[in-house]
């Protein structure tokens, strides 16, 4: 009577549970037109590919010979339809209802086995022994390697009957349960294909739970177990290649585009201030993307990539959920079993904003212009990671220089699009040959205190690398000569200057007819120095 309870309780539980809705198709026998009669086998899993219709629904009831059956939607007009091992041999009809009673003839056949139920499961075992030592030590790890473990020991001495129906559910749905063991170990590196081929992963590993759900509901002890060890690969597999996506396929929000010399910035110095570039002169600059991890909201995004991600993602917790209401009922009617039931996926409601340097292939998603009449965009090349060349002519006879506009640009990979722009201070490539005198001096923003005898000393840049000082009339040493003599070099806006002592760097943040304003490189130290020009 207990038996006949139990029979009855689980058909009643599993015929109103919807199976799975999985985002991948598969590689068994499929029907092209409502009129067609195709092969299958019993205990096989079959699409059914209805070409001319769109499934709007996720879940179909049907009635399949004379037993109702529910079918599930794999893909945009595909059905999944599981044959059990008592559907009568020979031709049952497949009607629709909802599908305006389309109808499908499905030629039943018995599966001989040509070989032992041990050697047709070899594959199966090896795959399993193989992928097992894989196995990490996450949750999802461990839980696989428990299960296996329920697996492997109860195989040992399980019945020849009982090995054969494994057998043969294993021998006609066989390229989808190798599914489990497509792993993501082989993919090294962060780029789109490795990317594409995460997902391919976590959905093969999404369809594969649909038979291991039958096999947990219609299976014998052995099949059961075998099921529930391959639903924990599939599981363990499937987050694993969710988790890796999630971190890898960073979602590009910005660009930070900066001056490439300097290394520590102030905290004011910020993407918003402006690049100062001398025309016609290459300047390199720093590029970056401004990246974080894929969170809830990205489920917006309308890039296919991402779609397909969240699809999958609403798949695989379908599927999850479907399959742990059929374990509870176990775990609650059967006292020897005690499976524990697997976790969903879900992202993260926000993410750390980083940096992140740009090498060739993602500045190539990057596109840069100029709208302004008095400047051309040159070129904006790529230099090396994390860097790129950026050359800005003045053309014609602008009203005032520096010209200040803005750099645009736009930016499209197969996971974002953003656009922005940089504010520029464009010059005139002025020479700095000639004398200049320091009007002022700061530190950090801070006006520095300075004595007369520094304020009246001349800076004279010769035309051969030549830079000589002079005193002026008052000399705050008496030892110092009146002249010193170093060198300098220029080398875009980059000035280094040596007398006496160590080279000493600075940016040339203005140079124009009138005046000469410095920034020390070495940011440590907060100068910023002016100079005009002696007449």
């Amino acid at each position: 009577m207990k038996s006949l309870n139990f029979k009855t309780s689980f058909l009643t539980l599993f015929f109103f549970l919807i199976l799975i809705s999985c985002s991948k198709d598969n590689d068994n026998e499929k029907v092209s037109d409502a009129t067609f009669t195709i092969e299958a086998f019993r205990s096989q899993l079959i699409t059914i590919d209805l070409k001319d219709t769109n499934l709007l629904m996720d879940e179909y009831d049907g009635v399949f010979g004379n037993a109702l059956i529910k079918l599930t939607k794999s893909a945009e007009n595909k059905l999944l339809l599981f044959i059990t091992n008592t559907t009568p041999i020979g031709l049952n009809k497949l009607t629709i209802p909802a599908l305006a009673n389309k109808s499908i003839l499905i030629d039943v056949k018995e599966v001989v086995l040509t070989e032992t139920p041990e050697k047709t499961l070899e594959g199966f075992i090896f795959n399993f022994n193989q992928s097992s030592q894989k196995l990490d030590d996450s949750q999802e790890g461990i839980d696989a390697k428990k299960n296996i473990s329920r697996f492997t020991s109860f195989l040992t001495n399980a019945s020849l009957e009982e090995k054969r129906q494994l057998a043969i559910l294993y021998k006609v749905n066989q390229s989808l349960f190798d599914n489990p063991f497509y792993d993501t170990d082989n993919l090294a590196g962060k780029n789109i294909l490795n990317q594409l081929k995460l997902i391919i992963s976590f959905d093969k590993n999404v369809l594969l739970i649909v038979p291991a759900v039958w096999m947990i509901y219609a299976g014998e002890t052995l099949v059961k177990l075998a099921g529930v060890a391959l639903a924990a690969f599939a599981v363990y597999n499937a987050i694993k290649a969710h988790k890796r996506f999630q971190t890898e396929a960073l979602n590009s929000i910005d660009a930070d585009l900066r001056e490439a010399e300097i290394i520590k910035k102030r905290e004011s110095d910020n993407t918003n201030t402006p690049l100062n570039l001398l025309s016609n002169n290459t300047k390199t600059v720093t590029i970056n993307t401004r990246d974080r991890i894929l969170i809830t909201s990205d489920k917006n995004n309308s890039k296919p990539v991402i779609i397909n991600l969240f699809k999958s993602q609403d798949s695989f917790n379908n599927s999850v959920n479907k399959m742990n209401t059929v374990i509870l009922w176990l775990n609650q009617n059967i006292p020897t079993i005690n499976y524990s039931l697997f976790k969903t996926l879900e992202l993260p409601s926000n993410g750390q904003i980083v940096l992140s340097p740009a090498d060739l292939l993602t500045f190539k998603n990057f596109k840069f212009s100029i709208n302004h009449p008095n400047l051309i965009l040159k070129s904006a090349s790529y230099q090396s990671i994390g860097k790129m060349d950026l050359n800005i002519e003045i053309t014609g006879t602008p009203s005032t220089t520096p010209i200040t506009s803005t750099l645009n640009y736009t930016y499209d990979d197969e996971f974002s699009t953003f656009s922005g722009s940089l504010p520029i201070n464009v010059n005139k490539s002025l020479s700095i040959l000639g004398s200049w005198k320091w009007k002022s001096f700061t530190i950090f923003g801070n006006p520095a205190q300075q004595d007369a005898c520094e304020l009246d000393d001349i800076y004279s840049y010769l035309d051969n690398g030549i830079l000589q000082v002079d005193e002026g009339p008052l000399k705050c040493s008496p030892e110092v000569p009146q002249i010193q003599t170093g060198i300098y070099t220029l080398a875009n806006d980059k000035l280094t200057i040596q007398i006496n002592g160590d080279p000493e760097s600075y940016l040339i943040r203005k140079l124009n007819e009138t005046t000469l304003e410095l920034e020390s490189e070495n940011t440590s130290k907060g100068e910023y120095l002016i100079f005009t020009r002696k007449k």
